[in-house]
């Protein structure tokens, strides 16, 4: 659901990653009903680069970006 034209918000991690690998920024993130939320500096059109398989992202890159959000998920979690 984007709140604004450069600002994306995603529970989605896969989808947070690829936006990550591809050059956003994680502006903020908060947890809701046991699920992490990422706001992002993105568009929807980016996210929708991600759906469609318009866009492609190094592996290196989306994986690093995975992993660094699951380990915020996992500090979000200690903190609760």
């Amino acid at each position: 659901m984007p709140q604004n034209g450069n600002t994306y918000s995603t529970t989605d991690l896969e989808l947070a990653a690829f936006l990550i690998a591809r050059g956003s920024a994680l502006l903020d993130t908060s947890r809701e009903n046991n699920k992490s939320r990422f706001i992002l500096e993105a568009s929807q059109e980016e996210a929708r680069a991600f759906f469609c398989g318009a866009d492609t992202v190094s592996a290196k890159a989306l994986f690093s970006a995975w992993r660094s959000l699951r380990t915020l998920i996992e500090e979000q979690r200690m903190v609760r």
